[in-house]
């Protein structure tokens, strides 16, 4: 009986008329200090929306995600960012980087007014950070979930997603698919977008250096089919001087899938000494 009454229970239809059409849907891009991100509205306000940002490792997906992160909590309120690759002191020390555009082995050297001017700055910044490694999924779920109804967030953005850790253990390919379908339903059930960094595969480094098309393609994703599938928008990030040593200071951003519009791609300037991304600059893709 507890068993049908359980099938019952879940069997109960939450669909509802669709009623009149709301001309008034807010579809606003959601500010993120990367122009040409919010201008194709690559990442929407309030949106259930997965959106997926992939690279080779050492291009640097996760200066550019926390960049994005810091941009967004200034402007429109809490992120919650889950980093199952990096501790929360070394995010610390990039965000310090970041802010006072110097090196990280020069931090030691900044003066005190600058420490208190930048620890003042962070302190108010509603950025929070889960560096518990090995994540999984449905832990990652809970948190999110507890954290938006305390305070309603901005933005979610996982870092990455072929490492958080599924329900049970299949192939590869199926974690990634399960994971990736399960930050969708986070998304939708919260209505917040959801930033997930990805790995490529090496098959677009070869392609990289021996093409005059280096544009990364859905199949250079990791364990790509479920990534695919459930993701809103993906995003590749390439630098050439990785590659074969060209336009040093320069990252092309590919857009390969956008559910909602247009998928333009576009240039930003980058920094490593400091791992600080620039906005658009003049040359298009």
């Amino acid at each position: 009986m507890d068993e049908l009454d359980e099938r019952l229970r879940r069997a109960q239809c939450p669909a509802v008329a669709i009623g009149d059409i709301d001309f008034d849907t807010d579809n606003s891009a959601l500010p993120c200090g990367f122009s040409e991100v919010e201008r194709y509205k690559y990442l929407r306000q309030r949106q259930p929306d997965l959106v997926v940002v992939a690279a080779r490792p050492g291009v640097g997906k996760t200066a550019f995600a926390l960049q994005l992160a810091t941009n967004v909590a200034r402007a429109s309120g809490p992120v919650l960012f889950f980093s199952l690759e990096m501790d929360r002191r070394q995010l610390k020390q990039r965000l310090v980087a970041l802010q006072s555009e110097t090196s990280i082995n020069k931090l030691h050297l900044l003066k005190e007014a600058k420490k208190v001017e930048i620890r003042e700055y962070f302190s108010a910044l509603p950025l929070s950070i889960d560096d518990e490694p090995s994540l999984a999924i449905n832990v990652l779920m809970a948190r999110a979930i507890a954290t938006n109804k305390r305070t309603p967030l901005s933005l979610i953005v996982v870092d990455y997603l072929q490492i958080v850790r599924a329900d049970s253990t299949r192939s590869k390919a199926d974690e990634v698919a399960e994971i990736a379908e399960k930050l969708k339903v986070l998304a939708k059930e919260l209505k917040v977008p959801i930033m997930a960094l990805a790995q490529m595969n090496r098959n677009v480094e070869g392609r990289s250096m021996y093409s005059k098309d280096p544009r990364p393609m859905m199949s250079d994703l990791a364990d790509s089919a479920g990534i695919e599938k459930w993701s809103d928008v993906i995003m590749f990030l390439h630098r050439p001087e990785l590659i074969n040593k060209s336009r040093p200071g320069e990252v092309d951003v590919f857009v390969v899938k956008n559910r909602h519009g247009a998928t333009e791609d576009f240039r930003l300037g980058f920094s490593g000494e400091i791992t600080k991304f620039y906005d658009a600059i003049e040359d298009s893709l």
